[in-house]
């Protein structure tokens, strides 16, 4: 367990190594390598002290932190436009894996034969690409300036571009395949309680589910954000690219490094606190 702990700290600082490294190349103003590495250098340091620079991406310089407490026009916190996509795709995560575990319970443990009626009908939702499906919503519910259910816009974050479909069938065929387990199959014969065998691999594969699909919920998050104009980390691409009338250049590098080396972190930590769990429950909870 220690010896994973100290792999997955390393390859938590390789991976924000070569995230600063792959932003610095396409952003980066530089003519040698020489001048490459001191950019490389100068914005780590800035990066550990937590200065990450002025932003004018629309049109109004502020100062980038980590955190506005203090609430001043004249800075922007980081931490808070990161943090609110963040929950958007965990609650769009949430919705569609519950969603589809209770359905899976219901047509694979209490074979209701009405399940495959629901579960058709989301397969079908989930085949429309998130763009499509915004703009079908935005015609069809949204009129007159009015702002989208926010309910609704979780629903189409994690049901659409194939997401509840790929989180549905791979759930089913885990359940499925648990279920002729010699194991499971032996404590049925001798009258023990089965769910106490079925936790342990459920939730390593749950783990694996969540964590395979929250990557392509935060990319529709960010599209409906742009879309809907909420805000987030889609909302501040929006304001880069386009808002500040420069469309198709980025006029804003420091804002834009900074989003995206925290959300590199989070994705990072996130993959690294699902595998220290998964060796928590192999190794010490046997």
């Amino acid at each position: 367990m220690k010896v994973y702990i100290k792999i997955s700290s390393i390859n938590f600082l390789i991976n924000l190594s070569f995230t600063f490294i792959l932003i610095l190349l396409l952003l980066g103003n530089y003519d040698t390598f020489i001048e490459f590495i001191n950019l490389y250098f100068n914005k780590v340091l800035h990066f550990i002290q937590f200065d990450f620079g002025l932003s004018n991406g629309i049109g109004i310089t502020k100062k980038i932190v980590f955190l506005n407490l203090s609430k001043l026009n004249t800075q922007i916190g980081v931490i808070p436009i990161v943090f609110d996509t963040f929950v958007k795709s965990i609650f769009s995560l949430l919705i569609v894996f519950l969603t589809s575990s209770i359905l899976n319970y219901g047509l694979i443990i209490k074979k209701y034969k009405f399940i495959n009626l629901i579960t058709s009908f989301f397969n079908f939702l989930s085949i429309i690409h998130v763009i499509i499906f915004a703009i079908m919503i935005n015609l069809i519910f949204i009129s007159g300036g009015s702002s989208i259910n926010i309910f609704l816009f979780y629903f189409i974050g994690g049901f659409s571009s194939n997401i509840f479909l790929n989180v549905f069938n791979e759930q089913s065929e885990h359940l499925k395949q648990l279920f002729k387990k010699d194991y499971i199959l032996a404590s049925r014969a001798w009258g023990d309680d089965e769910r106490k065998y079925l936790i342990r691999p459920f939730v390593l594969k749950s783990l694996d589910i969540i964590i395979s699909n929250w990557i392509p919920i935060i990319t529709n998050i960010l599209i409906l954000e742009i879309i809907f104009q909420k805000g987030g980390i889609g909302s501040m691409i929006y304001d880069i690219y386009f808002a500040s009338g420069n469309i198709g250049n980025i006029t804003d590098n420091n804002m834009f490094i900074a989003i995206l080396l925290f959300l590199t972190i989070i994705v990072t930590l996130i993959q690294v606190c699902k595998n220290l769990f998964s060796s928590f429950l192999i190794e010490v909870k046997r």
